[in-house]
């Protein structure tokens, strides 16, 4: 019986040091994760406010704010969250804009589009939807993959274990990296901010030690982390970056010694030291991967004039007829007399995955100085009128676009909007003044909606039919 029980103690005690040796360890090692619920409200508000202010061509307060942070780095209590908040401004701008009240005209306008819209006339509206295709093909090849670099080689960190030993941790290997998932991305050149967010549901750590202590002099350790989110926020031209060390939710280290006993020696320096570095190198990685990678192909597109367009050259965005109540407008070759590639451009672009299978990708268009020249010819309550040979100038154009992709469907979903300020031009017929007034109040929103209908038949026409 003395024997049953002696090797039943001995049997508990074991058991008790297998679990009393594998060390786990929370958030608490995150060191800028402080305080980040509470500062989310605070700092979503004042990016809202900052986009605001770009759109009113007052960068002062961003620049402010920006550079304010710029300037703090080293202090890690108070490190800037401004990059861990861009999906907030994303969501804020673009907050369910495209929800079936705001799109019932886009809906209903394929009565007027159920045919094939290209048009190789079309140069402009052409070469935007071929712009957006190009930047959807690159998004739609990294969102299968990643090319992080596996496994991902550690320095080594020697620091002290306690107050007269030290420990170096070396030939360390991080794994798993090529599992982990682009979450979310956002691009906006002129605040020259591209930001990035990975996850990873685990990344694994595993090295050699050698130590002073006794009995544990050298050995071999596995660090999990789990959970992990990196975020890197870059400037959208080359040079300038900023990353703070990757958060995870938990840790699980394991050390085991030239015994092949584990020991809790070193939970010390791993917590203070080595998950500090793989920390670093996890957002070191996510860096220069996708800047070398998606990131280096988004902004060499982004930057690439519109396809098969000329400065100075006619440019045509598109032909109009929208009916409205028994109110048809049309207008023929909507665009511009002399194209500036300056004036066009992509003002904004972000990624965000929703699930394994699906990602969203959003897009701001930026046409400005629309000045054409063309017959106005309305359709009231069946009688026909013709004003020839008007000048139209539309100023500050855009176009919002989303696009929903599930990776296993060969086509995804399209959504537009369309912000049009005004309308300028001036009637050279007399007409009745009743009539003038309906033109002038429906023709903005007129072209609106339209150019909203033309816009997502075009991207569905050009995305669906080709395999990318």
């Amino acid at each position: 019986m003395k024997v049953i029980l002696a090797v039943i103690s001995v049997l508990f005690a074991f058991v008790a040091l297998q679990v009393s040796a594998a060390t786990r360890f929370g958030s608490e090692i995150n060191r800028f994760s402080n305080n980040y619920d509470e500062s989310r409200r605070s700092v979503s508000q004042e990016l809202f406010e900052v986009d605001n202010q770009f759109n009113n061509n007052n960068y002062n307060n961003y620049h402010n704010y920006h550079n304010y942070h710029n300037t703090n780095n080293d202090d890690k209590n108070h490190y800037n969250d401004y990059e861990n908040n861009f999906k907030n401004l994303d969501e804020l701008v673009f907050q369910e804009e495209f929800n079936y009240n705001n799109n019932k005209n886009v809906h209903n306008a394929n009565l007027y589009y159920n045919m094939n819209v290209y048009d190789s006339s079309a140069t402009l509206g052409n070469a935007v939807t071929e712009k957006i295709a190009a930047l959807e093909r690159i998004v739609s090849k990294y969102s299968e993959m990643s090319d992080l670099q596996e496994p991902l080689y550690i320095k080594n960190v020697a620091v002290k274990s306690t107050k007269h030993n030290s420990v170096n941790f070396y030939n360390t290997q991080l794994k798993n990296l090529n599992d982990g998932d682009l979450m979310y991305m956002f691009i906006k050149p002129e605040f020259d901010t591209v930001f990035v967010e990975y996850q990873f549901d685990q990344l694994r750590a595993k090295g050699a030690f050698k130590s002073d202590l006794p009995q544990s002099n050298y050995g071999a350790f596995t660090v999990d982390l789990n959970k992990v989110r990196s975020n890197v926020t870059a400037g959208f031209t080359v040079g300038q970056y900023r990353f703070k060390p990757a958060t995870f939710e938990y840790a699980e280290s394991t050390v085991v010694n030239e015994q092949n006993r584990e020991t809790t020696a070193f939970d010390s320096a791993i917590k203070k030291n080595l998950v500090w570095e793989l920390q670093n190198a996890v957002s070191a990685e996510v860096y220069n991967s996708t800047h070398k990678g998606i990131i280096s192909q988004l902004k060499a597109e982004i930057t690439t004039p519109l396809y098969s367009l000329n400065n100075g050259q006619q440019a045509k965005l598109y032909d109009m007829k929208w009916t409205e109540d028994d109110f048809t407008i049309e207008l023929k070759s909507i665009g511009t007399r002399y194209m500036d590639q300056a004036n066009q451009k992509i003002e904004l672009m972000s990624f965000t995955r929703k699930n394994i299978n699906t990602y969203k990708t959003r897009y701001t268009i930026h046409l400005d100085q629309l000045q054409w020249n063309g017959d106005l010819i309305v359709n009231a309550n069946g009688q026909r009128t013709i004003a020839q040979s008007i000048d139209f100038s539309i100023k500050n154009v855009k176009i919002q676009v989303i696009v929903t992709k599930n990776e296993h469907q060969r086509c995804g979903t399209y959504y537009t909007k369309v912000e049009i300020p005004s309308v300028q031009y001036r009637l050279n017929e007399n007409w009745a003044t009743t009539l003038q007034s309906q033109v002038e109040q429906k023709l903005p929103h007129f072209i609106q909606h339209s150019l909203e209908a033309y816009m997502q038949k075009s991207l569905e026409q050009r995305l669906c039919n080709e395999q990318y």
